[in-house]
């Protein structure tokens, strides 16, 4: 009898174990420090530790909080913490155009991830060459995700299928990478889906999302 309420404790702390360890973020103040002092800027230590992505501009970018234990606080892509907003923002740079999304995760002081709002996809940025061909480049949050390929397909009928790379601006962000010839079309739309697995949940999640560009005018408009 002794035995198996032994072997009952045990199993309970293996399980509870299991069950923490999927939800803590090993991202902490000091990791994330060393590995990214060269593209963020420490802008607060009052109360903690919080930090800006260098980004393009340091406004459009991640943005962290650290306890003052080290443990990861919450992370921003463009998010404001009073107003709870869905809506996505663009910007025109000549021939280019940058479309950003707020996005949020919050964690408690142990390193475990409370809750989420809106999608990852947190980035796009759009480049229409000569001959109305479109550049996309769509960047996604990767802090403890496993993403499968990304499935693009065009308002024209184009489809893509594509592995995620390692971005040089933003932390902690993976991006895809394809051009679009669009000649003749007002507009483009690429209608983004991917399923991913957020580790600290240990579940998995459907992305599905839309990016709408305006290009190169049809003769006579």
């Amino acid at each position: 009898m002794r035995t198996s309420k032994i072997i009952s404790l045990l199993l309970i702390l293996v399980l509870f174990s299991c069950k923490t360890n999927k939800r803590i973020s090993p991202l902490t103040y000091n990791k994330f420090d060393t590995k990214y002092s060269n593209k963020t800027i420490l802008v607060d230590t009052s109360g903690g530790y919080e930090l800006r992505d260098l980004g393009i501009d340091t406004v459009v970018g991640g943005y962290y909080k650290f306890y003052e234990n080290g443990n990861l606080k919450s992370y921003n892509f463009f998010y404001y913490e009073k107003e709870d907003t869905s809506l996505a923002f663009f910007k025109s740079h000549g021939n280019s155009k940058a479309s950003y999304s707020s996005y949020a995760e919050f964690y408690d002081t142990f390193g475990n991830l409370d809750s989420s709002k809106k999608n990852p996809f947190v980035y796009s940025w759009i480049k229409i060459k000569d001959s109305c061909v479109v550049n996309f480049r769509l960047f996604f949050f990767s802090l403890d995700k496993e993403y499968d390929k990304i499935n693009i397909q065009t308002s024209n009928n184009k489809k893509y299928n594509l592995e995620l790379l390692t971005d040089t601006i933003f932390t902690n962000t993976k991006y895809v990478n394809f051009d679009v010839d669009a000649k003749g079309l007002d507009i483009i739309y690429a209608f983004v889906s991917v399923k991913y697995k957020n580790i600290n949940l240990g579940s998995y999640r459907n992305l599905k999302d839309t990016v709408p560009v305006e290009i190169c005018p049809k003769k006579g408009h």
